[in-house]
């Protein structure tokens, strides 16, 4: 797996230009859990061989890289898995992105199909359908 970090908007023009994120996962960052008050901080794609998160804190051009990942869902994303797609959706919606894709696939409301009455959380979720113990906090920050 290759990762990267993005923290500016030339290198997140750069990274996308030659990989193929047609097909994808999906998770935003945020400062909160509260519609009105939160504010997207960053977000992360994976195509299987390539993961990256985007730092839209830190860019250097919040605007231009909020347009260019709009534009990745307009133009580029054919379909993308998300873990609570709801609140990522409604993430993408107060960031000005309302136009993507109706191909998504939500983990949490595939664990609810499959059995509504466990956990599914998605540390949960990899432990049980995965085998994997996902990473510790501390373990993922780079």
């Amino acid at each position: 797996m290759n990762l990267a970090i993005l923290k500016t908007f030339r290198e997140i023009k750069e990274y996308f230009q030659y990989r193929d994120f047609s097909v994808c996962s999906f998770d935003t960052e945020t400062t909160g859990l509260g519609y009105y008050t939160l504010s997207m901080i960053g977000c992360s794609f994976c195509n299987g061989e390539d993961a990256v998160y985007i730092d839209i804190y830190s860019s250097d051009n919040r605007e231009g890289s909020i347009n260019f990942i709009s534009g990745l869902f307009q133009n580029h994303i054919k379909s993308f898995i998300m873990h609570n797609a709801p609140f990522d959706l409604k993430v993408l919606h107060k960031e000005g992105i309302t136009e993507v894709t109706d191909k998504i696939f939500c983990t949490m409301t595939a664990a609810h199909l499959i059995d509504e009455n466990r956990s599914k959380g998605l540390k949960d979720l990899a432990k049980r359908y995965l085998k994997e113990k996902p990473l510790d906090y501390s373990e993922a920050i780079v």
